[in-house]
């Protein structure tokens, strides 16, 4: 119907709209696995299922979980589609999909400015992308944020031009990375098929 139509249409260009092909088109290109792939090709499909669970909570809007995503609950095709809950029992690996899951989730708390703002790109590769978020808010003005995803089987180190002032630390809210501007530049280090999200240092 007519109201149907329109509610369809304003949605596809909506913020929301951008924020789902955003994050189809990177698990795509990331090759996220969406079956038994994943209790049968090691520990990588966990590392990525990992960066798209970055990316998911590094772009504004709301970042949703359906359950058994946390820890990376196989599956096959209908209806096998989504299992039981495991609530015990679960890999080592798994646990730390979770634990993934658990320090985004506390960088979005303690940074609600991801949730809107901007995002701008300030390096590419074929296996490499470096997307740079930035709000502002009423108390300390504008901040920023750098969201790195490598699909790529070697750890990286870079350096992007980025707007942020010399001097303007950041820490890496899902590794141990910690970097200082300094000459316009920003080091981000990123795990093999992994991601990095530097976020102002507390």
């Amino acid at each position: 119907d007519d109201a149907g139509g329109k509610a369809q249409r304003a949605f596809l260009h909506s913020e929301a709209h951008m924020r789902v092909h955003l994050f189809e088109v990177f698990c795509r290109r990331l090759h996220i696995p969406v079956t038994d792939y994943l209790t049968t090709n090691g520990t990588v499909p966990y590392e990525k299922l990992k960066t798209a669970f970055t990316i998911l909570f590094a772009l504004p809007g709301m970042p949703t979980i359906y359950y058994g995503d946390e820890i990376g609950l196989a599956g096959a095709g209908d209806p096998d589609n989504r299992r039981a809950m495991p609530w015990s029992g679960v890999s080592a690996i798994q646990e730390s999909v979770r634990a993934h899951v658990a320090a985004l989730a506390a960088a979005r708390r303690a940074n609600p400015g991801l949730a809107r703002g901007t995002l701008q790109q300030v390096w590419i590769e074929n296996d490499l992308l470096v997307l740079e978020r930035r709000w502002t808010d009423d108390a300390a003005g504008v901040h920023r944020a750098y969201l790195a995803i490598n699909r790529g089987a070697a750890a990286r180190s870079i350096a992007p031009q980025v707007a942020a002032a010399n001097g303007t630390a950041f820490t890496d809210a899902v590794g141990s990375g910690s970097a200082t501007v300094s000459g316009g530049s920003l080091v981000i280090d990123v795990p093999a098929y992994g991601s990095a999200l530097y976020l102002p240092a507390p």
